[in-house]
């Protein structure tokens, strides 16, 4: 996950590292629109947000 109001080397890195790593361990690799690698922390503890669920199911599993 990467917050959409990144720079580009942000996702650059972000992309690298999926890459890196892969589809097994970086399941999701999506953009948040309007967010940072701050605000991103807003949407990870908002129970409607797509990264909370996501969170929730790394917890699960």
């Amino acid at each position: 996950m990467a917050g959409g109001d990144e720079s580009a080397e942000y996702h650059r890195q972000n992309r690298l590292i999926e890459e890196a790593w892969g589809g097994r361990r970086v399941p999701v690799c999506e953009t948040l629109p309007g967010l940072n690698h701050f605000s991103v922390l807003d949407a990870l503890v908002e129970p409607s947000q797509r990264l909370h669920q996501l969170a929730l199911d790394l917890l699960r599993a």
